[in-house]
């Protein structure tokens, strides 16, 4: 029947995440005993190149995942798998499988709601465009003084949301340093805007990192993440000299790097 051909299809979304996730233990687990063992022998830990077995068990799962839906499209537990995708990327196929399901089971709740979802990701989507206003905020910095986005106006600033907690947010800080020196005399800034939750932490890892450049606390991680469209840090905005939103970075990468250059090259 039908519930228990939903309760299979759910079945089999947990173990496709479950083996990919196990997976992924396995390849953190024998990289970590694989540079332990360096010195003894170097050739198992240059073999191993972690981020090309990581990128394979996601590019596993999702083709599994994208299997799932392709046979289930029509059943409510293929919400369970649309939410496993990157479906930011494909709203259009998302929406026609979703409105079908409404259509079909006019009182589905999740298939509503994930609706809801996708219709306000491409509303905010449109409004942090290239060349749209970035969302306006004013938070507390290091000495509890509030600081507006508003008062870069006139300055390039690249607003950096990170955490004290996240690692490679803390790796990405020294080179935006170098990026900072070389571009701050003309006319660049950058704005630190913490999703800490521990305010201490956060002045902890501010005195460590010892910047140059304001940094502010959110009071409210949920409407900032909302606001500016990230879950994932570090995420960069470049803002231009009149407020508008230049290009949005996710991570800092060499790659992320050459084009902050590029752009700020024409300042």
């Amino acid at each position: 029947d039908s519930k228990s051909l939903n309760n299979k299809i759910l079945n089999i979304i947990n173990h496709i995440s479950y083996c990919e996730y196990q997976g992924m233990i396995d390849v953190y687990n024998e990289d970590y005993f694989a540079k332990q063992h360096k010195k003894v022998d170097s050739a198992w830990a240059t073999y191993l190149d972690e981020k090309e077995r990581i990128k394979k068990f996601n590019e596993r799962e999702r083709e599994r995942i994208q299997l799932v839906i392709k046979n289930y499209a029509d059943q409510p537990a293929v919400v369970a798998a649309l939410y496993r995708t990157d479906w930011k990327k494909n709203t259009d196929y998302v929406m026609n499988i979703l409105d079908n399901l409404i259509k079909k089971y006019p009182s589905f709740k999740d298939a509503k709601d994930m609706k809801k979802d996708v219709t306000t990701y491409l509303v905010r989507s449109k409004m942090l465009e290239n060349g749209k206003p970035a969302p306006a905020f004013s938070y507390p910095d290091t000495n509890g003084k509030n600081v507006s986005l508003a008062s870069y106006k006139g300055k390039y600033v690249l607003i950096d949301f990170w955490a004290s907690w996240c690692g490679p947010c803390r790796q990405a800080i020294p080179q935006v340093k170098k990026l900072y020196e070389q571009y701050k005399n003309k006319g660049f800034e950058v704005l630190g805007v913490s999703i800490d939750k521990d305010k201490d932490a956060w002045l902890k890892a501010v005195d460590e990192e010892n910047v140059p450049w304001v940094q502010i606390l959110t009071p409210d991680i949920r409407k900032t993440q909302t606001d500016y469209m990230f879950s994932g840090i570090p995420t960069m905005y470049l803002i231009d000299d009149e407020g508008k939103i230049v290009d949005k970075f996710l991570g800092y990468s060499e790659e992320t790097e050459a084009k902050l250059k590029e752009l700020l090259n024409n300042l």
